[in-house]
């Protein structure tokens, strides 16, 4: 693509985006742009080593298409959080590797909460979980340890990183939110409203990257490329002291 037609769809979606409808879900999206599932596991560590453990760092996160928890409720939200942990024990058989077997599940909401859910999909209001990560460190500070010790600006400079890397590497990740009404409609049924060209230049580049095509609809459902972004961000900053 030249990049005049770049220029040209990107016109093309702004016009597209700025419906009513679209605004609306594109806001909605944004409530849940922070929202991820955890996986807490019985892991000890004994020996492995961190850049080991901070590769297989996403393998604890449970990848689900957040458009399907946007216009519902809490109590929603929550079944449908129930069903996707059940779903993941299911298929992991309860292990995930090198982490270990599979005790419980964080889910972080929209309103910045933590809810545990057991292996059953209940939800657990009497558990609390700190979360423990692999990541690396940097003279003396601590990128990714056992312990998230980032200061709050430190983690948020590093969220800016890998978000901002996501969006260059896998922009057909976000075409929905520039859906028409028309789009949408072809989506609800499992068709991609982008042009059969778009598409096959996406997923060939995604399998280039060692990932699937997207859904006949055009949705990420088994790749987590949010972690994969991650961990590039943080070989850069290993390799540039400087960054943070």
């Amino acid at each position: 693509m030249t990049i005049g037609q770049k220029l040209a769809k990107a016109k093309e979606l702004a016009r597209e985006a700025s419906t009513p409808e679209a605004i609306r879900k594109a806001k909605e999206l944004r409530r849940f742009r922070d929202s991820y599932i955890f996986v807490n596991t019985d892991f000890k560590r004994k020996g492995e080593p961190i850049f080991a453990l901070a590769f297989c760092e996403s393998q604890r996160n449970v990848v689900f298409n957040k458009s399907d928890l946007i216009f519902k409720s809490d109590e929603e939200v929550f079944e449908l959080i129930s069903a996707i942990v059940k779903q993941h024990f299911l298929e992991t058989k309860g292990n995930i590797g090198i982490w270990g077997n599979i005790v419980s599940y964080i889910y972080h909401h929209s309103d910045g909460k933590t809810y545990v859910f057991d292996k059953d999909g209940l939800l657990r209001d009497d558990e609390k979980v700190i979360e423990s990560k692999a990541v690396l460190s940097l003279n003396g500070k601590e990128i990714l340890t056992d312990k998230y010790t980032l200061t709050q600006q430190e983690k948020d400079v590093v969220e800016k990183k890998v978000r901002r890397l996501h969006t260059e590497l896998f922009p057909e990740e976000y075409d929905e939110i520039g859906d028409s009404t028309q789009d949408a409609k072809e989506r609800k049924i499992g068709k991609n409203p982008m042009s059969k060209e778009y598409i096959k230049r996406m997923d060939d580049k995604r399998v280039k990257l060692g990932f699937n095509p997207l859904s006949p609809a055009g949705y990420n459902v088994t790749d987590d490329t949010m972690g994969y972004c991650k961990n590039l961000v943080v070989k850069e900053i290993k390799n540039n002291k400087n960054d943070i």
